[in-house]
């Protein structure tokens, strides 16, 4: 279904993959074409454009080819900005923990979005849950380098007390195949990692989807 007809939001990716220039392809090119399009046919289900250190224009040109690549129902998620979302026709709006309230900009979209929100502790989880977000991004869960200093590492029994609460967990921070089946264990709805899926190893990824098939997924 087109996000433009959609009526309620999608289910949340299992396996997301977060486009950070930091550690990629800066630009909407061939080389984010391929990336992109590599991804989409070896099963991951879900895109996050975390790009907003770069200009709206080419933020937009990025999420423009990352729906192309991800054609419903794929999943593809604007960092914090409705507009560039709409534009797109991306599917919703990644929204970070101190991001604007849901409610408002949930009114102003003219279709139903997939709105999700970062966190970081248990009591995020619960706000998250508590204002309608569809999803909580939730870690780090183990150590990454893009944390280090900033946010201690939250651990695998955290990540069971968030996905008791209800709301659907997406785990993120330093997860890899060696800890992707213990984080499903935990009850995680599905993972998030920009290392994880840099490459696009058809392999890897098949794996990781037997973690969070229909069968065995929570």
């Amino acid at each position: 279904m087109a996000p433009a007809s959609r009526t309620r939001p999608p289910r949340p990716p299992r396996l997301l993959a977060v486009a950070d220039p930091a550690t990629g392809a800066a630009d909407s090119g061939p080389g984010f074409v391929a990336w992109c399009s590599g991804l989409a046919g070896s099963g991951v289900d879900g895109l996050l454009l975390r790009d907003r250190e770069l200009s709206d224009r080419l933020r937009l040109a990025r999420a423009t080819v990352a729906r192309a690549e991800f054609a419903p129902p794929a999943i593809v998620l604007a960092h914090g900005r409705l507009d560039l979302a709409l534009l797109a026709g991306a599917d919703g709006v990644h929204l970070p923990a101190e991001g604007v309230p849901l409610a408002p900009l949930r009114a102003a979209a003219p279709y139903a979005l997939l709105c999700g929100r970062a966190t970081h502790s248990l009591e995020e989880v619960v706000r998250a849950r508590d204002e309608g977000c569809d999803y909580a991004l939730f870690g780090p869960v183990f150590s990454t380098p893009s944390k280090v200093g900033r946010i201690a590492p939250r651990g695998i029994s955290s990540l069971a007390e968030a996905a008791a609460h209800g709301l659907p967990v997406i785990a993120i921070g330093g997860i890899d195949e060696s800890n992707a089946e213990a984080v499903a264990a935990a009850g995680a709805w599905g993972i998030a990692a920009i290392r994880l899926f840099a490459g696009c190893d058809a392999g890897t990824i098949r794996r990781l989807r037997t973690f969070w098939s229909d069968e065995t997924a929570t």
